[in-house]
């Protein structure tokens, strides 16, 4: 546990050693919560479930007026922010259009029945699944591309054995 941070970039802990950092990543969990938004009803955060959310990303009735970006977790975020953004810019001018809202509507809800299934709480509708994560995004791949042409869902395999020590 970080003790104190000095101007110099030295972190000192509470046992006493320390190191020094150029960047300190504070991972502490989220609760989502958009009081700057106003919803009136249209999306709900229930048990840190934000929907209804059509691929983690574009609230089914808001389309394409309102998307979130980087929902998910148990992935590397840069790489599904990243595509996520890609996606959405792409729905905006034009280029991708999405399916109709009872469409999305429908897709949301399978996606629940599969939370309920794996016996998930709602609390992690937003968890991508261990060993699924590539496949989980790998729909994202279709609509943009990716900055390396080498990326795969092998790839984000990997990043998921990463995400397994936490």
């Amino acid at each position: 546990m970080i003790a104190r941070a000095e101007d110099d970039g030295k972190l000192v802990f509470q046992d006493g050693s320390s190191i020094y950092a150029d960047v300190i990543i504070h991972c502490t969990g989220y609760s989502y919560h958009f009081p700057f938004l106003k919803m009136k009803g249209l999306i709900s955060v229930d048990n840190n479930r934000v929907g209804p959310l059509y691929k983690h990303v574009f609230p089914t009735c808001l389309v394409p007026r309102l998307s979130f970006i980087c929902i998910p977790y148990l992935a590397f975020p840069a790489q599904p922010s990243e595509l996520q953004s890609k996606w959405v810019a792409k729905v905006l001018s034009g280029e991708v259009v999405l399916p109709s809202e009872e469409e999305m509507m429908s897709s949301v809800q399978e996606h629940y029945q599969r939370v309920e299934e794996l016996g998930w709480p709602k609390h992690h509708t937003h968890r991508l699944e261990i060993g699924k994560v590539g496949t989980d995004l790998s729909f994202l791949s279709s609509f943009c591309y990716t900055y390396s042409t080498n990326w795969t869902p092998k790839k984000i395999k990997n990043i998921k054995c990463f995400v397994d020590y936490y």
